[in-house]
Formats: C-alpha cells, structure tokens, sequence
C-alpha cells in the first residue's frame, strides 16, 4: 500500500539549531535556568542517569520552515505547527527546547535522547511549573521538551509580531514581563 509520506521528497539539509541561551529575554532566561536546575537536582536524586539540557533557543525563520515542512512537503515526522518563526515562542527568545542527555560511565554526556520514559518529562513539567515557566507536556499535540514562561500564551499573537515590528526582541520581551 502507498502512503501520502512515501510520495514525498527526501528532507532538505537541515538548518543549524542555536542553543545559546544568552540570546533568550532576561527573565525567561533566569527562570530557565532554575528549571533545570532543579529538574536536574531531581533527576540526579531519583537515581535517573539523564540531564537537561538545552537543546534549542531562538530560532530563525529558515529552521522553522524546514521544521514545518518535515512530514508536510517532505519526508520526516511531523515537528511543528508553526509554518513561520514569528509564530513560535523561540524567534522571539521565549522559549527552549529542554532535552535529556545520558550521563556516561566516566561522567561525560551522551548523545540528547527523547526516548525516556514519562517520568522524565514530568520531572522538567514539574520543575518548570515551580519556577514560573510550563512545558508542552500537556498540549493537545504533545511537545515535551518544550519550555516557554507561564501566563504567555501557548503561541505568540499578533500583538508580539506588531511589538516585535516596532521594537525587536526588547519591545517583545518589555510586553511579555521578560524584559528582567
């Protein structure tokens, strides 16, 4: 039987991912990074041998076409529903993507991994939730290891695209309350 996934392209070159959380607002940033502190506390006191870490911050508009289009206009699973970055929290530095990394035998870190069980992703939810902050965890389309701060909507409205328009990430962030 042929499928809709089969009849597609193969992916494009994938664009780089920015993990540099000095980009990220001020005040998301800060809360952050006591999330995975304590997630990391947690996880080390529960005997799991993973860190957080991040991942992904701000995100360009190419990488977010090329994550759209996976499963869409060419073969991968499916990554998004944000067809362009200013719809997303990570263009406009309010949000990371927080995934586990396999403590080795001699310390160092594995390869990131998302193949944990639940337990672990609870563990950031929980840990997010104490520190201002939520994840995806418990989106109609699941996204775990994403992490934005609390009270902003789940996706940004016209309201940080016209900010963002007149004042760049500080207008943005200012209107947010993650300026600080």
């Amino acid at each position: 039987m042929t499928t809709a996934a089969a009849t597609l392209p193969s992916a494009p070159p994938e664009p780089p991912r920015d993990a540099d959380v000095s980009k990220l607002a001020p005040g998301f940033l800060w809360r952050l990074n006591r999330t995975l502190a304590d997630a990391n506390t947690k996880l080390h006191d529960q005997g799991y041998a993973f860190r957080f870490e991040v991942f992904e911050a701000l995100r360009s508009d190419e990488r977010q076409k090329w994550l759209f289009g996976s499963g869409r206009t060419y073969q991968g699973a499916w990554k998004t529903n944000a067809q362009s970055a200013e719809y997303g929290w990570h263009f406009f530095g309010l949000a990371a993507d927080c995934v586990p990394r396999p403590i080795l035998a001699d310390g160092s870190l594995g390869d990131f991994t998302w193949d944990v069980r639940a337990g672990v992703w609870t563990i950031l939810f929980d840990a997010a939730t104490d520190n201002g902050c939520t994840t995806g965890l418990h989106w109609e389309r699941e996204d775990m290891d994403h992490v934005q701060p609390a009270g902003v909507r789940v996706s940004p409205s016209h309201l940080s695209r016209e900010a963002y328009a007149s004042g760049g990430l500080p207008a943005v962030w200012q209107a947010t309350g993650m300026a600080k």
